[in-house]
This record gives structure tokens, C-alpha cells and sequence, in this order.
């Protein structure tokens, strides 16, 4: 279950995305899941279809029930420092992954990012 909307979605599969892949299948895609999402996973398996909508009592159930474990939960003090450009408006992993890495997702903390990406 998210509790937000889950921006920059992308589906794969084990030939996608390559180097032939549109750009705008990659990043044009959002699923709002500001009441929730749910997925079949044994079915769905790539997480497409939100079936939400259509349990609406099994969603709330499973929300009911992560907010009860929520405490019990192991939280560390970590600290992630990203190398992204301050000031970017999307996850830096996705902006690492268009910028630097020509499409595909790479390592984007405690990195120098400063380069010109991939060479071609």
C-alpha cells in the first residue's frame, strides 16, 4: 500500500528499457496513489493495474494493520548524502539515471556526478 503519488514509474521487463526505448516511456508515466494503491502481484506482477478502487476494505484492512507494526519496525539514523545538483525537481536517482547515466539507473550518492555522463 503507498501513501503517495509515485511519480517517474516505469515498468521493465528483461529486454526494456534499452538503448532503443523512448525516453517518454520511461519518464511519462505517474500513478496517483494518494489513497492508497494495491496490486496483484501474482497477476500483476509489474505492478501496473492499481486495484484499489475495487478493494476498498482490503486496502484499508492492510492499512489498519501496517500502522499497527509500524512501531515495531527497526529504524536506523543513517544519513544518505545524495550527489545530485541542489535545487533539481525530481528524485536524484532519476535525475542521475537521465543525466548521467544515459537512461539507466546507477549509483547516485557519495558519487562525483559532475562529469559529462557516458561517453556515446
Amino acid at each position: 500500500v503507498w501513501d503517495d503519488e509515485i511519480s517517474n514509474s516505469g515498468w521493465s521487463t528483461q529486454n526494456w528499457p534499452n538503448a532503443s526505448s523512448h525516453q517518454s516511456d520511461v519518464y511519462g508515466e505517474r500513478i496517483n496513489c494518494t489513497s492508497g494503491c494495491l496490486f496483484n502481484v501474482k497477476e500483476d506482477r509489474s505492478e501496473r493495474y492499481d486495484i484499489a478502487a475495487q478493494n476498498p476494505v482490503r486496502v484499508q484492512a492492510m492499512k489498519m494493520r501496517l500502522f499497527e507494526v509500524m512501531d515495531s519496525y527497526y529504524n536506523n539514523d543513517d544519513t544518505l548524502n545524495l550527489s545530485c545538483p541542489d535545487g533539481i525537481d525530481e528524485y536524484c536517482a532519476c535525475w542521475a539515471a537521465k543525466n548521467v547515466y544515459g537512461g539507466f539507473l546507477g549509483p547516485f550518492a557519495e558519487m562525483d556526478l559532475s562529469g559529462s555522463g557516458p561517453s556515446e
